[in-house]
C-alpha cells in the first residue's frame, strides 16, 4: 500500500468531488457531508467512499471557496509564527509536524481521527504560543501542561466514544 502509484483510487474520488460538487457548487458549495451522497450516485467503481480522502478538495466541494479560504487561514497561522521564530527550540519540531499533517490531508482522511489531529493542533499551539525567548515561565509552563493534560482526556474521550458508537451501530 505505500509504494504503489495507483493512489487507492484516490484520482477518481477527487475527479467524482471536482466534476460534481466543485464544478456543480462553484460558489457555496454543495454542502456539509455531502460528498458520500455525490459518490453514490456517480461512483464509477462499487467501492462505499464517505470522504474525498483530500481534506482541501472536500472543504472547497462542500463549503465553497469561503470555507477552503478559512480552512487555509487557519492552517497558514502557525506557519508564518513559525517561520518569524525559527530559532526558538521548539519551533523545528513543531513545524515539522504540522507540516506533516498539513500534507498527509492532502491524500487521507487521518484528519477525522482525533487523537491524530489533537497531536497536530497541540503542535500548532505549541508553534503560535512560542515566545521569542528560550525560557517559559513557570506560569505559562503549568499552563501548557494543562493544555495537554486537557487535550489528551479530551482525545481519548473521543476515541472511547467512537468505539462506543461502532459497538451500538
Amino acid at each position: 500500500r505505500l509504494f504503489p502509484l495507483s493512489g487507492s483510487g484516490r484520482l477518481t474520488q477527487w475527479q467524482v468531488a471536482w466534476n460534481h460538487e466543485v464544478a456543480a457548487h462553484p460558489l457555496l458549495g454543495s454542502g456539509a457531508a455531502t460528498y458520500e451522497r455525490y459518490w453514490e450516485r456517480y461512483r464509477p467503481t462499487g467501492n462505499h467512499i464517505v470522504n474525498v480522502h483530500n481534506l482541501y478538495l472536500e472543504v472547497l466541494g462542500t463549503l465553497g471557496p469561503v470555507g477552503l479560504a478559512l480552512l487555509l487561514g487557519v492552517f497558514a497561522l502557525p506557519l508564518v509564527v513559525a517561520v518569524r521564530r525559527r530559532r526558538s527550540p521548539l519551533v523545528p519540531m513543531a513545524f515539522g509536524a504540522w507540516c506533516a499533517y498539513l500534507v498527509h490531508a492532502i491524500v487521507d482522511w487521518d484528519w477525522q481521527i482525533t487523537a491524530v489531529t489533537l497531536v497536530a493542533f497541540a503542535c500548532a499551539a505549541a508553534l503560535v504560543s512560542t515566545r521569542r525567548t528560550t525560557e517559559l515561565s513557570p506560569r505559562a509552563r503549568r499552563a501548557g501542561i494543562a493544555a495537554a493534560v486537557l487535550a489528551g482526556a479530551l482525545g481519548i474521550w473521543g476515541i472511547a466514544m467512537q468505539v462506543e458508537l461502532t459497538r451500538i451501530g
